[in-house]
């Protein structure tokens, strides 16, 4: 049901995490704690996500050993609710699900029918659940991913989302070691996502937009969609869309990376008049030098590490920005550029 429930257009199904009912035996299993972390992190990179069931095991998520990295995954599931919303527009003007099998994309390779524990999540993410545990005395479990040698007719590169690695797909599976606070998500080299801001609790945010750029690629782009989320008016031209694109070129001394953040097209009631842009860099090293427009633009770096956030993403603040404009942002390295 997985991955193939897109294929009788069932988009929008959900597992129920700790399982539906009640274990035959009274006690819990020995490894029940980490069963539900990993439950949770499945979740939140499922089509809908919730803790559901009659009887079975603690629902409450917050009573578990486990809690810590259970609501990182979540914080990470709420981060991505922008990406997840346009993903879903894509569904309901296509027909294709949310959560799709590897042979869609590559449906001219054995492997895409033989990689049944792996799924893509929209276009860009690709994800592996961990759903087996981890040996007794070690710290992780190992498991095989298959990164596909070719993307939309160029070479398949991909990021590790945890530690922002480039590998390169082949023909073969991957051996990836995870941890307990790990989840193995590779996204497409280039690829740009719209997140909403670290710690975010309203997945409805309209007024903040975090713009993760991959690294990888000497160009990408990304689209965000959003609607009023209450009425019907999505059926007509009750929307917006809104695009980034970046291109990176190469000089002697300097590397300069070029983004182009669109206006807002379309509209809806209520939208937000301006909306607070920041860009997030992944791989990458802090530029010496961001401006938006001609204007210096302030440059941070995350330190700690989590699946919501992972460490050493850069963070560039642009600012709030009306709707109605289009912005140029410029970013550059002097050589030699570090790569992280």
């Amino acid at each position: 049901m997985t991955k193939t429930a897109s294929n009788v257009l069932f988009a929008y199904w959900s597992h129920d995490i700790g399982g539906f009912r009640k274990p035959k035996t009274s006690d819990p299993p020995a490894n029940a704690d980490e069963l539900m972390v990993r439950w949770v992190q499945f979740g939140a990179v499922s089509p809908m996500f919730r803790t559901h069931g009659v009887m079975a095991l603690e629902r409450r998520v917050w009573k578990w050993p486990g809690y810590a990295l259970m609501a990182d995954a979540m914080k990470f599931r709420a981060r991505l609710a922008p990406y997840l919303y346009t993903t879903a527009r894509a569904a309901y003007e296509t027909g294709v699900g949310i959560l799709r099998p590897m042979y869609y994309a590559w449906p001219e390779e054995a492997r895409a029918y033989e990689a049944d524990l792996q799924y893509m999540l929209g276009d860009a993410l690709l994800v592996r659940p961990v759903v087996k545990e981890i040996p007794e005395a070690a710290q992780a479990v190992s498991v095989d991913i298959w990164l596909p040698r070719e993307i939309d007719g160029r070479a398949g590169r991909w990021v590790d989302w945890n530690s922002s690695a480039e590998v390169m797909g082949d023909d073969t599976h991957k051996r990836v070691l995870a941890k307990l606070s790990d989840l193995p998500l590779f996204v497409k080299a280039g690829a740009v996502l719209p997140l909403l801001p670290p710690g975010a609790t309203d997945a409805t945010d309209s007024a903040n937009v975090h713009w993760c750029l991959m690294p990888g690629s000497e160009a990408g782009e990304g689209e965000r969609y959003d609607d009023a989320g209450d009425t019907n008016d999505y059926n007509e031209d009750g929307f917006i869309r809104q695009r980034l694109s970046y291109t990176l070129k190469h000089a002697s001394d300097e590397e300069v990376m070029t983004i182009r953040l669109s206006a807002v097209v379309g509209a809806y009631p209520e939208m937000a008049d301006s909306v607070h842009h920041v860009l997030e860099l992944r791989g990458r090293s802090p530029p010496a030098r961001a401006t938006c427009n001609g204007q210096d633009l302030e440059i941070t770096e995350s330190r700690g590490h989590s699946l919501a956030l992972p460490h050493g993403t850069v963070l560039i603040d642009v600012g709030q920005v009306p709707v109605s404009d289009a912005s140029e942002i410029e970013l550059v390295w002097r050589s030699p550029v570090v790569t992280v």
